[in-house]
């Protein structure tokens, strides 16, 4: 039964690594820590240096510069429309929009930057005002809830313990049950930092693997926002552009999405911390006058309802800032159909493999493949054709090959099977085997009717 357990605490303590892992990894994509360029000796924000490399903005200045004279088309077209078509504006009007696409242009880039950095700033002060004095990570906060007290991890990660195996393993130093290879769980360990008797493995199990999938679903949220962010201002000069031809109405649109894929991190960033402030918090609670099984089952709803917050925090906050947030929903639908291809292209090869080479497809029938059907079809084929071709001569040669072949098997048969063959030599061998064995079946028919040997 130990090993049970001692399988469950190597799938929770890895699931919660991975957690840990996940959020180093959500803290960069979100702007909370920095990253470091190889070959340059400086920490940088990830979606700042992006946007600013020199790739990028050298491909911006291109954009730039094409935008200039797609922006000259556009206000040709506009003042032949206002001339033709309608007058709601002065040609002049039409003019000055062009003017000011060039400069619009610099200062959108500029402005989108400070946003970006002054929402960088603002959101790094609100995760500092939540995990001021946190020392647990997000894993250990759940390892901490399951065992029932705040265990002392010290530089240790979550995985950093073993099962029961030694006085400094998580469990303790278990009592040997059976060869001395499984421990008795009915008993605490000796040692341990937890109690294996009071440890909640169904709230760790569930928690753990919910937490994994959660927080993946939320960092690919983000990296789709920081592609969405570089997107949005590489493609900022030709929306600008269309200015004189639309008064602006395209460049607002572009405006209000710029805003909100700044914006959308503060969702996931608050939901995941709110849920963080929250974890501690639930170890405090009980319901009175109830089993422990309840209170068990009301932790484990508390968890895990609270893990499926994270991913929703960034669409909730979307709406508050009337906006939509779709990165989750289209990584999950990129994910969706990258292992829906992978199984289509798995079922495709199985079945050209089944009409090639036979084989048993998904109803349980047996099918014979192009190559034995093939070898089948030739062979009436070369029949047909030989008969219509020699006729009466195709035949006969046929009947004579027959013939050869069961002459030569007589034949065969003769000298390995009679005679002076195999089975001749071993018939005759086996005759003086044979006589002995008679007679000694004689001498005990004798004995057991009672005979006298001597007569």
């Amino acid at each position: 039964m130990s090993l049970f357990y001692e399988v469950l605490y190597w799938l929770i303590k890895n699931c919660l690594y991975l957690v840990d892992c996940i959020m180093e990894v959500f803290g960069a994509l979100s702007g909370l820590t920095s990253v470091t360029v190889s070959g340059e000796n400086r920490e940088v924000y990830l979606l700042e240096y992006l946007v600013t490399n020199k790739s990028v903005q050298t491909v911006f200045f291109v954009i730039a510069g094409i935008s200039i004279f797609v922006a000259l088309c556009f206000t040709i077209i506009s003042v032949i429309k206002n001339a033709v078509v309608t007058k709601h504006k002065s040609q002049g009007k039409t003019l000055f929009e062009f003017l000011m696409t060039t400069i619009s242009t610099l200062l959108t880039a500029f402005a989108l930057l400070a946003i970006i950095w002054l929402a960088n700033e603002i959101l790094q002060l609100i995760d500092l005002a939540f995990n001021n004095g946190n020392d647990y990570t997000l894993g250990q906060t759940i390892m901490n809830i399951c065992a029932g007290q705040q265990i002392d991890w010290g530089d240790r990660a979550v995985n950093g313990f073993s099962f029961g195996d030694s006085p400094n393993a998580f469990f303790g130093e278990l009592e040997p049950a059976w060869m001395g290879i499984l421990y008795d769980v009915n008993t605490p360990g000796e040692g341990g930092v937890a109690d294996i008797t009071t440890f909640n493995f169904l709230t760790a199990t569930i928690a753990s693997v919910a937490m994994l999938i959660v927080m993946i679903q939320a960092v690919l949220g983000l990296t789709a926002r920081i592609f969405n962010i570089v997107f949005i201002y590489l493609c900022a000069p030709l929306i600008i552009a269309t200015v004189p031809l639309d008064d602006g109405a395209r460049f607002k649109l572009w405006r209000e999405t710029a805003i909100s894929k700044v914006l959308l991190a503060y969702g996931t960033v608050l939901a995941v911390n709110i849920f963080i402030l929250v974890l501690p918090i639930i170890t405090t609670i009980t319901i009175q006058s109830v089993s422990q099984t309840v209170n068990d089952l009301f932790i484990l709803i508390l968890v895990v309802c609270g893990a499926f917050t994270i991913p929703a925090g960034q669409l909730l906050f979307a709406r508050l800032i009337g906006t939509q947030a779709e990165e989750n929903r289209e990584t999950t639908s990129g994910l969706r159909s990258m292992f829906a291809t992978a199984l289509g292209t798995g079922r495709m090869v199985a079945g050209a493999k089944r009409a090639v080479f036979g084989g048993t497809n998904r109803y349980g029938r047996q099918t014979g493949g192009l190559l034995r059907g093939g070898a089948k079809m030739g062979a009436k084929t070369v029949n047909a054709a030989g008969t219509f071709i020699g006729g009466n001569a195709y035949r006969a040669g046929v009947a004579k090959m027959k013939t050869n072949v069961t002459e030569l098997k007589n034949s065969l048969k003769g000298k390995f099977m009679e005679g002076n063959g195999i089975a001749g030599m071993a018939h005759r061998a086996g005759q003086p085997v044979k006589r002995a064995a008679q007679s000694a079946k004689g001498v005990v028919d004798a004995i057991r009717n009672g005979i006298d040997i001597g007569d």
